[in-house]
């Protein structure tokens, strides 16, 4: 996802045998791949000469943001997400980077400036939304995602009620079935 207003890109990095990342990255920018995997050297890696030659460099750029999978903490796989303008979502969400977990079927967000402070301020966004592999913000600023296991789009979005508002998840499409509500809650 590039970043509104800079030349940011902000990359998820799926992991190899143990860590999911998100990296901030500029034009320029060395990562570090495949050498590095989240805050530790590749398993596999550490030998490759290339590799040797980039531990302990400075201009290697560590990953903003990155969490564990494997045996001890359950299985994961990243989904790549986008930076929410937050029109149409809660306000908890804007400037946020909404991102997925395939593996763990779940939504989560970055707030934009902690991570590029080095400070990442993680938030659960939605769980049990099955195989999350396409995230993408609307032009109404709804957050649409492609769901892998049931072939399904669903949208997060405002709904607005003679109570106030209220913040809904929407099937938008599967296999030719129409717009229906899965579930509401007030927020």
């Amino acid at each position: 996802a590039l970043q509104p207003g800079t030349e940011t890109l902000l990359v998820a990095d799926v992991g190899w045998k143990e860590w999911e990342e998100i990296d901030l990255v500029r034009a320029g920018d060395n990562m570090g791949w495949p050498c590095w995997e989240g805050p530790q050297r590749t398993t596999g890696y550490r030998q490759v000469p290339g590799c040797r030659n980039l531990y302990g460099r400075e201009d290697v750029r560590a990953a903003a943001f990155a969490y564990r999978h494997g045996p001890s903490v359950g299985p994961g796989s990243i989904t790549g997400g986008v930076v929410v303008s937050g029109l149409g979502l809660p306000p908890y969400l804007r400037d946020r980077y909404v991102f997925g977990d395939f593996a763990q079927g779940e939504l989560r967000s970055l707030n934009v400036p902690s991570l590029e402070a080095g400070q990442p301020q993680r938030r659960a966004v939605a769980g049990n939304i099955g195989l999350p592999v396409r995230i993408r913000e609307g032009p109404e600023g709804g957050l649409y995602v492609a769901d892998l296991l049931s072939a399904q789009i669903w949208r997060f979005g405002r709904l607005r009620t003679d109570r106030g508002h209220w913040w809904l998840v929407g099937l938008v499409a599967a296999a030719g079935v129409g717009r229906a509500l899965v579930a509401v809650r007030r927020r």
